[in-house]
């Protein structure tokens, strides 16, 4: 298992990350002897549970939508948003936040325990051109509502193209060339 994505402590104790690799989130219980890791969500690398641990937020691998479903889960879920979006953070436990735009862009929305459809409108946070979107988180929150993320220069269009004829050949001939 690799963990791309936190990990994160919940107030039970079970610490919640990605498997990116194999693309779900787990929760780990590192109280319970022997330890044990649970699969929370298959097919969901990018989530991330709320601070009081009662919601897990997160992107499908298709990253084309955003979930949000009660934690324990019970068999519910609601979209958040119906079309690119990846990377959920929470301001706090009722403000979610998460990118769009094909990264470019962030939104929030707010979530509120007590109605039959908890995810309030989506607004526009702040968008910039310049956010360079990875495979793995690409953005962190810090405590005071400010975003980090991987910022790019700027790309300039390819001007040209290089052929090499019997580049295979000439790669193992320099490599023969090369042995002692």
């Amino acid at each position: 298992m690799q963990v791309a994505a936190g990990p994160v402590w919940l107030p039970d104790g079970r610490v919640v990350g990605s498997d990116w690799l194999a693309g779900h989130a787990v929760s780990v219980n590192i109280e319970q002897r022997p330890v044990t890791i649970d699969t929370l969500l298959r097919g969901a690398p990018f989530a991330e549970p709320s601070p009081d641990g009662k919601w897990i937020a997160y992107a499908p691998s298709d990253f084309n939508s955003l979930w949000l479903e009660p934690l324990p889960r019970n068999g519910k879920r609601y979209q958040v948003l119906g079309s690119s979006a990846d990377d959920p953070h929470w301001l706090s436990s009722t403000e979610l936040v998460f990118s769009t735009s094909g990264g470019k862009a962030f939104d929030r929305t707010t979530i509120a325990a007590t109605a039959e459809n908890p995810v309030g409108p989506v607004r526009r946070w702040f968008s910039s051109s310049g956010v360079l979107e990875t495979n793995g988180f690409t953005s962190q929150l810090s405590v005071d509502e400010r975003v980090i993320y991987l910022q790019a220069d700027i790309e300039a269009p390819v001007r040209s193209l290089r052929v090499v004829p019997d580049w295979v050949a000439k790669m193992k001939r320099a490599v023969d060339e090369a042995k002692p």
